[in-house]
């Protein structure tokens, strides 16, 4: 799926109990009753590859295999990113189709916080693709993360591009509560102020050329 080099290859598979083993019995059940397998595939780092690292020491890639698709996976590949203290890419499976998910996530202390969570849409094995480029864990990460969020990537570092997309995110939805506002408010008077307050900040969001940005 990634056609990384041989010497990257783990090919371990993880105890799911790893991830459960302190949560709630409902989040264990759905281990049980959800996830296949959970295997760690590669591992990016100095020790791999030809390679430097700096902030970033390694790039971990698992592979997840659902057996069912829900609305909870993101929420528990969120929950197992949070048990790693790297970046992890994540390649979700479920029957013949694959989509990647990679996050931005800070170690405080011996907690791991993920910050924001990237994905791609649901593709065939066949169809997959994905490109490792850079000459630095560092840039490898960055490189997959910009390919999973199109769009993110505005020719800034990316502690520069994350604030870009908060702030552009905070204008997104503060605009969806308007529009929410506005079709309960019986007031005419009301309704154009609220309208009034979407302009302006849709003019904000014009400014960064950015108005279908992300969602």
């Amino acid at each position: 799926m990634l056609n990384l080099p041989p010497s990257t290859e783990v090919g371990k598979i993880v105890p799911k109990e790893r991830f459960y083993a302190k949560e709630p019995s409902k989040t264990k059940d759905y281990f049980t009753a959800n996830i296949e397998k959970i295997s760690w595939a590669n591992k990016i780092s100095p020790s791999t590859l030809n390679i430097n690292a700096r902030a970033c020491p390694e790039l971990q890639v698992f592979e997840v295999r659902f057996k069912a698709v829900d609305k909870q996976i993101n929420k528990i590949i969120r929950l197992i990113d949070s048990k790693i203290p790297y970046p992890v890419l994540f390649l979700v499976c479920y029957r013949n189709d694959i989509k990647a998910m990679l996050s931005v996530k800070q170690v405080k202390g011996e907690k791991t916080v993920v910050i924001e969570q990237f994905e791609t849409d649901w593709q065939t094995n066949e169809s997959f693709r994905l490109e490792m480029k850079g000459a630095s864990v560092d840039a490898i990460y960055e490189n997959y993360l910009y390919q999973i969020a199109a769009g993110l990537d505005a020719g800034g570092s990316l502690e520069e591009n994350m604030s870009r997309y908060k702030q552009i995110k905070a204008w997104k939805t503060a605009i969806q509560k308007i529009n929410s506002q506005i079709k309960k408010e019986p007031s005419v008077v009301k309704r154009q102020e609220l309208a009034r307050e979407r302009y302006l900040l849709e003019v904000l969001l014009f400014s960064f050329g950015k108005i279908n940005y992300f969602f």
